[in-house]
């Protein structure tokens, strides 16, 4: 598992999602990966059509909602939530 996680390219990816570096990078991970789990139920209650681009508009609409969704979310109401963190550089 050591060995593992000194993988460059792990390291990249979890260093580009780390909260306290890039907080937008983890929400933005988050929107993308919670509208493709949708559509992924979508798909599998109502099956998918024979279609490339329905699919791919279909994509687009679960994805574009729910990340927009999450960041309007997270920028209203981080602060009121307690979920930023006010740092000392953040003061006027």
């Amino acid at each position: 598992l050591e060995r593992f996680a000194r993988v460059k390219w792990l390291h990249r990816i979890l260093d580009w999602l780390n909260p306290r570096r890039h907080e937008w990078n983890f929400i933005i991970a988050i929107a993308i990966g919670m509208g493709g789990l949708l559509m992924l139920v979508e798909a599998i209650n109502e099956g998918l059509s024979q279609n490339v681009s329905v699919i791919l508009l279909v994509l687009g609409v679960f994805l574009g909602i729910e990340a927009a969704a999450i960041l309007l979310g997270y920028y209203l109401l981080g602060g009121f939530l307690g979920i930023v963190r006010k740092d000392e550089k953040d003061k006027p």
